[in-house]
């Protein structure tokens, strides 16, 4: 036998100690200073037997409750231990094949799609996003926020990315050096393409650690279709010809199955994606897996735990805690913990506003904790009420998808994380102007923070995107104004001269009857 919290037995003195001055005290009155010893062992009347009982019983249930808060424990219980680890990386081929328009609207479009499907179903783990052409470029790294990562899809597109080609051997190599780097042994890697070239199969194959998979999602159609050109018209080769492209399904299931991974082509449903991530990712677990009798791995493990025993002292003390309410008392507690307390009406509010019963639960957790357990329960909305520290609401706020209301919370903080936050928050409602001032504030306070620069980065590009569409259809604007112009001023050029040429005609017809 062992105590779990030994501390608490430092008070078994102290208890001793105030029952037996509290004793002798109820003994002494103020006679003994007048009186001798003698009249006064015969004046003093004695504790009857059930002050007694009730003086030993405090004693005694005092013991046993400090019995019960230092833990005694002699029982050993096998606890399971559940421990996740996922990881799951994003690889998206941005290579301009992706613009061809063999499936609707496009490659790419579809492609975008898929990926906001799987951000959507992945809400345990960790995942990360790639982009990769020529280059391969970070868009996301490992991030427990799948939300984070869907305001940055609808910017990708083979027009962002500074080399065109397909390098998916370099996509590989950089998602497997970010589970390295994030100390993930095993991981899940997610292909989207349309392609991939004939010499990669086999690097790509044996470049893959044991402990990871590559599962792959062909976007694209089995019929040769024509790759859509920046400058218009279609890509060509050195010969002039127009370069074909179409979806390598022998190719793709290959890669697949030599990378412990799926292959499926896109389809109109989710199926794809459960296919591809359900037992691997969605509801797979890594870490150290133990084999189970279905093949599947689990990281299940159990460990030793020493079993708290002091709820039993706890009942001991009940039946002799009981005797030391008078009559009555026991239903006055009662009454006082579960009666619901009615709410104190502010002056401003009108007198005949009928008050809210508070939560009996107020009596036992403060408002904030009450909020912490609606939002482990997935109530956001409500916790976003309950929360009284700014900041918690706020993250509640933002699990809302209340950005805006998340933000304005975190307005006038100045400490890194709560600035990263808002930034966070004013990127996701749109305001990206906001949200890059917000990064380089948290810049300034620390230089090194990488996901405050890559966010901020990624939002300068959206930006500039945007800026650049504007022009084009400005451009595109005063193009069909001037357009417009012309047609006018020939159309006013046009009459003039119809004008002019019946004028002539009306004064040949004078003259010819004239000179009859």
């Amino acid at each position: 036998m062992h105590f779990i919290r030994p501390e608490w037995l430092v008070l078994a003195p102290l208890v001793v100690v105030i029952w037996f001055w509290l004793s002798k005290s109820n003994k002494d009155t103020n006679w003994q200073d007048y009186l001798p010893p003698k009249a006064l062992e015969v004046l003093r009347i004695g504790p009857s037997n059930t002050q007694k009982l009730l003086r030993w019983s405090t004693l005694l249930c005092c013991f046993l409750v400090v019995l019960a808060a230092s833990g005694p424990s002699w029982v050993k219980q096998s606890v399971p231990a559940l421990q996740n680890q996922r990881a799951l990386v994003i690889l998206l081929d941005l290579s301009p094949s992706m613009m061809s328009s063999d499936i609707k609207p496009n490659r790419i479009t579809r492609a975008r799609f898929e990926l906001l499907d799987v951000l959507r179903v992945f809400n345990d783990g960790q995942i990360g996003l790639i982009a990769y052409a020529g280059s391969t470029h970070i868009v996301s790294p490992l991030t427990d926020d799948p939300d984070s990562i869907s305001v940055l899809v609808p910017s990708l597109s083979p027009a962002v990315m500074p080399i065109a080609g397909s390098n998916i051997e370099a996509a590989v190599e950089l998602a497997q050096r970010l589970l390295n780097d994030a100390g993930i042994l095993e991981g899940d890697l997610l292909l989207i393409t349309d392609g991939v070239d004939e010499n990669a199969v086999n690097k790509v194959a044996n470049s893959l650690s044991s402990l990871r998979s590559l599962s792959i999602l062909g976007v694209g159609g089995t019929d040769p279709t024509p790759i859509p050109s920046d400058t218009g018209g279609f890509v060509q080769n050195s010969k002039g010809e127009i370069v074909l492209t179409q979806l390598p399904i022998s190719r793709l299931r290959e890669l697949a199955n030599r990378s412990s991974g799926r292959f499926s082509t896109i389809r109109n449903d989710d199926s794809d994606i459960t296919y591809l991530v359900s037992d691997s990712v969605l509801n797979g677990l890594s870490g150290n897996g133990v084999q189970q009798n279905d093949g599947q791995t689990s990281n299940k493990a159990e460990y030793d735990k020493w079993s708290d025993m002091g709820y039993i002292f706890i009942l001991l003390a009940l039946p002799l805690f009981l005797l030391l309410f008078r009559k009555g008392a026991l239903y006055i507690v009662v009454i006082a913990v579960f009666y619901p307390i009615p709410e104190v009406v502010k002056a401003s509010e009108p007198q005949n506003q009928e008050s809210t019963p508070r939560n009996w639960l107020d009596l036992f957790k403060t408002k904030d904790q009450q909020a912490a357990q609606l939002m482990s329960e997935g109530n956001y909305d409500e916790a976003s009420k309950r929360f009284t520290n700014d900041e918690w609401s706020a993250a509640a706020h933002y699990r809302n998808g209340d950005y805006e209301a998340s933000a304005k919370l975190l307005e006038g903080r100045k400490d890194v994380s709560s600035l990263y936050n808002r930034a966070t928050a004013l990127a996701m409602s749109g305001k990206l102007p906001k949200a890059i001032k917000a990064y380089d504030q948290v810049l300034k306070q620390q230089a090194e923070h990488a996901d405050a620069a890559h966010n901020k980065r990624v939002l300068e590009e959206i930006l500039k995107q945007q800026e650049q569409q504007q022009q084009n259809q400005e451009q595109d604007q005063q193009s069909q104004d001037q357009s417009q112009d012309q047609q006018e001023n020939q159309s006013s050029e046009d009459q003039q001269n119809s004008e002019s040429n019946d004028s002539q005609n009306s004064d040949s017809q004078n003259s010819d009857s004239q000179s009859k």
